[in-house]
């Protein structure tokens, strides 16, 4: 709410591995809402690709 109301943000994203499971459970407990999944967004130090969750709360959305 902070983010919104002090710094007059409009929405805000975030985007976790699909193995992180804890990560998506705690976004959807902060009220922001799945909205995607990356296809091969997070490339490894050992060149191994991996897929990404997105997630977005806009100003409007009701609080967790």
């Amino acid at each position: 709410e902070w983010a919104f109301s002090e710094l007059g943000l409009a929405r805000i994203q975030l985007e976790h591995s699909v193995m992180n499971v804890a990560s998506c459970r705690v976004a959807l407990a902060a009220g922001y809402r799945m909205e995607g999944t990356l296809r091969s967004a997070f490339r490894t130090p050992d060149d191994v690709r991996h897929d990404d969750h997105v997630h977005g709360r806009i100003s409007l959305d009701p609080g967790p």
